[in-house]
C-alpha cells in the first residue's frame, strides 16, 4: 500500500490496523477449518510495515511515519499477543519504505529562486486565510509565504532519461487536475446537472469562499445549492414515508424489492422536477397483531411506527408494546423525527396520525 503524500503516518496507520483485523479474521478462519493445525503467522506471511509505502517531502514528517507504522504494529501484536517476545530480532527494522522525496517530479538538486535584488521570492503557502475585512469570508493570508523552489536538472534543459520521463509525465500536476476536472464532470452527469459543469469545473475560485467572482460563477454556485438542499428535502420526506430511492438497488440493497415492496431505481433528474402535485402512495402498514421485532433498519423502523398510528392518540409507551422487548426511546425518536416531518401529531405525550 503506498500513500505519495504521507505526511506523519496517520492513513498508513490506519490501514494497518484494518489489514490486521482482516488478517486476524483469515487467521481465525483457517483455525476452524483446520482444526488448529494450520497457522500463518510466520515471518513473511503477515501483515507488517515492510508492505506499506510512504513518499513525504518534510524530512521530520518522514521520520515520523516510519515510527508510527512500528508503533502501531507493536500495539496491535500486544493486544492480541500479550507478549512482544515472538517477534523475531530485531523488533524494529528499517525497511525503507518511507522514502524523503518529492512524490510528484525526480530531480537532481534544488535551490531558491532570487529577484533582481539576489532577495528570495517568495509565494503564498497555498494553506493560510484571514477574515476578509469587507465580508469576513476566509481569503488567502498574503504574509503566509514560502520560497520558490527551482529544480535544477529540469532548468538546465537538460535532456530527461526515459525514466525521469515517465516519472515527469506520470507526476505532472496539470495530469490531476485534468483527471479531477473529470470526475467533477462525471458527478455533474449524474446528478443530470450538466449545465452547472461548464461555469464550475475546471474553473478557479469555483465553490471557494474567494471574493471577486464572476457573476456566472456566483450564480452557478447558488443554484447548484438550492439544487442539492432540495434533493436533501425531498430525499428526507421519501425516507420519513418508508420509502428509500437506490441509485443501484440490486447491488446497494439487494433485498429491496422485499421491503415495504416499493424501492426503486432513483432518476436524480426528473426528481428535481415541478412534481409537488404528485401523490406519494402510503406506506404499508405493518401487521398489528402480536407482538413483532423491531426493524433494524431506519427506514423499517419508520415505516412500522407510522403503520401502527391511528387518529386515536396513543403514547409512545402503547405504541412500544406491539413490539418485542418494548423499545420506548427508539420508539419515541421516531416520533419525534415524523412529527418534526409533519407526519405524526403529538400532544401531552400522546400520539396520532
Amino acid at each position: 500500500m503506498l500513500d505519495p503524500a504521507c505526511g506523519s503516518g496517520n492513513f498508513l496507520y490506519v490501514a494497518l490496523e484494518h489489514m490486521k483485523r482482516l488478517e486476524g479474521e483469515v487467521l481465525n478462519r483457517i483455525a476452524d477449518l483446520s482444526l488448529g493445525q494450520a497457522s500463518f503467522d510466520t515471518a513473511g506471511l503477515t501483515i507488517d510495515p515492510h508492505q506499506f509505502f510512504g513518499l513525504e517531502i518534510n524530512p521530520r514528517a518522514a521520520a515520523i511515519a516510519e515510527i508510527v507504522l512500528w508503533i502501531g504494529y507493536l500495539q496491535w501484536h500486544h493486544r492480541i499477543h500479550k507478549t512482544l517476545d515472538s517477534l523475531p530480532d530485531p523488533v524494529l527494522r528499517d525497511f525503507h519504505t518511507i522514502e524523503h522525496r518529492d512524490a510528484l517530479i525526480a530531480y537532481d538538486a534544488f535551490d531558491y529562486a532570487l529577484d533582481d535584488h539576489g532577495l528570495p521570492l517568495t509565494r503564498w503557502d497555498g494553506v493560510t486565510v484571514k477574515p476578509s475585512p469587507i465580508t469576513g469570508e476566509p481569503i488567502p493570508d498574503e504574509s503566509a509565504r514560502l520560497p520558490v523552489e527551482r529544480y535544477l536538472k529540469l532548468r538546465s534543459g537538460e535532456a530527461l532519461t526515459a525514466k525521469d520521463q515517465a516519472l515527469h509525465q506520470a507526476g505532472l500536476v496539470s495530469v490531476l487536475a485534468s483527471l479531477h476536472d473529470e470526475l467533477d464532470a462525471a458527478v455533474f452527469a449524474a446528478y443530470g446537472w450538466d449545465d452547472l459543469a461548464a461555469p464550475l469545473v475546471g474553473q478557479g475560485g469555483a465553490t471557494t469562499p474567494l471574493p471577486n467572482k464572476p457573476a456566472a460563477q456566483a450564480q452557478a454556485e447558488e443554484e447548484l445549492l438550492l439544487r442539492l438542499v432540495a434533493l436533501n428535502t425531498r430525499r428526507a420526506a421519501d425516507e420519513a414515508q418508508g420509502q428509500v430511492h437506490w441509485l443501484r438497488a440490486a447491488y446497494q440493497n439487494p433485498s429491496a424489492a422485499t421491503v415495504l415492496g416499493r424501492q426503486t431505481e432513483v432518476d436524480l433528474i426528473d426528481d428535481l422536477a415541478d412534481d409537488d402535485e404528485a401523490e406519494t402512495p402510503p406506506p404499508t402498514a405493518l401487521p398489528a397483531s402480536g407482538q413483532q421485532a423491531w426493524p433494524k433498519e431506519l427506514r423499517e423502523q419508520i415505516a412500522a411506527v407510522r403503520g401502527l398510528l391511528t387518529p386515536q392518540a396513543q403514547s409512545a409507551d402503547a405504541l412500544a408494546a406491539a413490539f418485542k422487548r418494548k423499545p420506548v426511546k427508539a420508539v419515541q425518536t421516531v416520533l419525534d423525527a415524523l412529527h418534526g416531518l409533519g407526519l405524526a401529531q403529538g400532544e401531552d405525550g400522546q400520539w396520532r396520525a
